[in-house]
């Protein structure tokens, strides 16, 4: 894994810095990027700011925390939502491992799920 490879023996802080740098630098990821906001399938004129985007379709919230819960999967599924961007990682540099989850939105119905197999 990257994060291994990269950041093995150092603190979270440190590991978080590596990782997204390594990442903005192979993986084309855009940071601080404005996406159209929408009402269900109408643009309402504004833009969210997405801290993490790769190639334009994948929203990624990072945490340093010792376990994921309900706020951080809700808040990633409301940027979907808002966004109708196809794809959203949460991804956790917990001290001493990495831990990520995907989820999808399906475009006709708007129904975001949790992805099992990669």
């Amino acid at each position: 894994m990257l994060a291994r490879s990269l950041c093995s023996g150092m603190s979270a802080d440190v590991s978080a810095g590596i990782l997204v740098s390594a990442m903005c630098a192979s993986w084309g990821v855009e940071r601080g990027v404005q996406v159209p906001m929408y009402w269900d399938n109408t643009p309402i004129g504004d833009t969210c700011s997405i801290d993490f985007l790769i190639g334009g379709k994948i929203i990624v919230d990072f945490y340093m925390q010792n376990s994921i819960g309900e706020p951080e999967r809700n808040r990633l599924k409301s940027l979907m939502k808002v966004t109708h961007l196809p794809y959203g990682m949460i991804f956790n540099l917990e001290e001493g491992r990495q831990y990520c989850e995907w989820y999808n939105r399906d475009a006709e119905t708007g129904m975001i799920d949790k992805i099992t197999r990669l």
